[in-house]
C-alpha cells in the first residue's frame, strides 16, 4: 500500500508540473486515472489520451479487479481530500473530472470533480444512514 501511496503522490506532482498556475488554462475535461490489475500499471492521462505519467505499482499486478479498483479508488479519493488545495491549483480550465477507469477505458468511479460554481457530493457518505433516517422519522410520526 506505500508503495501505490507514492506512485499517486508522484502521479499528481506530475500533473501538477503539467498544468501548474504559471502555465496558461489548459482546455481539458477530464484527468484520466487508470489502472490494470493484470500489470499493476498507475497511468494518469489527459481527455485525449495523452500519458502525463505512468509507473507500475508491483502490489496490484496480478489482482483481481474486483479488490483492485475498490483499494485505488480508496486510495485516491483520500490523496484527493487531503491535497484539495494542490487539485484546486491546477491550471486546468473548469469543470473537469478526475475519472478512475480501468483497461477498457471504462470509468470506474469519478473521483473528483472541479467545478467554482457547483459542489459535488459524495453521494455514498450523503446516501450512508438514510435507511436508519427514514426509519427513525416513520417511528416518530407513528407514534404522533
Amino acid at each position: 500500500m506505500k508503495q501505490a501511496l507514492q506512485a499517486i503522490a508522484r502521479g499528481f506532482e506530475a500533473l501538477q508540473e503539467k498544468f501548474s498556475a504559471t502555465q496558461d488554462s489548459s482546455i481539458m475535461t477530464d484527468v484520466i486515472i487508470q489502472v490494470s490489475p493484470t500489470t499493476g500499471q498507475l497511468s494518469f492521462l489527459d481527455d485525449d489520451d495523452n500519458v502525463i505519467f505512468s509507473i507500475h505499482v508491483h502490489a496490484w499486478a496480478d489482482s483481481a479487479a474486483e479488490e483492485l479498483y475498490p483499494e485505488a479508488e480508496k486510495l485516491l479519493r483520500s490523496y484527493i481530500a487531503d491535497h484539495a488545495s494542490l487539485i484546486s491549483s491546477l491550471s486546468i480550465i473548469k469543470p473537469y473530472s478526475i475519472l478512475l477507469v480501468d483497461e477498457d477505458k471504462e470509468t470506474v468511479a469519478e473521483l473528483h470533480l472541479e467545478d467554482d460554481e457547483l459542489i459535488a457530493l459524495d453521494t455514498s457518505v450523503l446516501m450512508e444512514n438514510l435507511d436508519k433516517d427514514l426509519d427513525d422519522f416513520f417511528e416518530k410520526l407513528m407514534k404522533e
